[in-house]
């Protein structure tokens, strides 16, 4: 076994004697090696829009309900790895709308000043997220790239009189590692109703967010 030094007694590069391959440990921007550390990211994250109502009039992007973004002259990578959708219907009435929830690619500049949710960490040893997400984009100019996916309300025709049905919809995305929604700095998603509810709907929905942070 050979050892390669670099001038430093900690700093070596060891070369298996039968193999003849270097052996390198991976480490993070922190020092820490990337399998005891949350995989080389800055943090793993989720959190929860809370409950939004439908509403008669669609949004038009890239306005919406939530956004999601990777700050502007941010220093990390914000990878969208998971999101679920569930809606359900809270009244007796009919609604026979079936509007879609777009998630929608934006850029923008300038900062968001709105109130933030929570974030909450993944891993107790993560740094505080960096990402914004918030039901305002109060601050920050938006412009819509495109639409990447969108989730189905589900039509309600429940009569309180003669019974009926209604569609609770549960879906999830999970990507695979190479197909996670990458945000750089000044890129980010809208969370909006992309197509028109009925008069007095009292459909709610929520969607759950999963992310990580790395160094870019």
């Amino acid at each position: 076994m050979a050892v390669i030094k670099s001038g430093v007694t900690a700093d070596q590069l060891t070369v298996d004697a039968t193999s003849k391959a270097a052996r390198v440990t991976e480490y993070n921007s922190l020092g820490v090696e990337k399998w005891q550390s949350p995989s080389a990211s800055f943090g793993k994250f989720a959190s929860n829009t809370g409950a939004i109502t439908v509403t008669a009039s669609a949004d038009t992007a890239p306005a919406g309900k939530v956004y999601f973004w990777n700050p502007v002259g941010g220093s990390k990578i914000v990878r969208i790895k998971k999101i679920s959708f569930r809606q359900s219907p809270t009244s007796e009435i009919a609604l026979p709308t079936a509007p879609r929830i777009g998630i929608t690619r934006i850029t923008l500049t300038g900062t968001g000043s709105g109130t933030q949710l929570a974030m909450p960490k993944k891993d107790t040893t993560c740094p505080v997220a960096s990402a914004y997400l918030s039901t305002a984009s109060t601050g920050a100019t938006l412009s819509n790239v495109g639409l990447l996916m969108a989730f189905l309300i589900g039509a309600k025709s429940y009569i309180a009189t003669y019974g009926g049905s209604s569609v609770v919809n549960n879906e999830v995305w999970v990507p695979s590692e190479e197909d996670a929604i990458v945000l750089r700095a000044g890129e980010g998603i809208t969370i909006y109703q992309a197509d028109a509810g009925t008069t007095s709907d009292t459909r709610t929905w929520n969607i759950n967010i999963e992310w990580d942070e790395s160094a870019s």
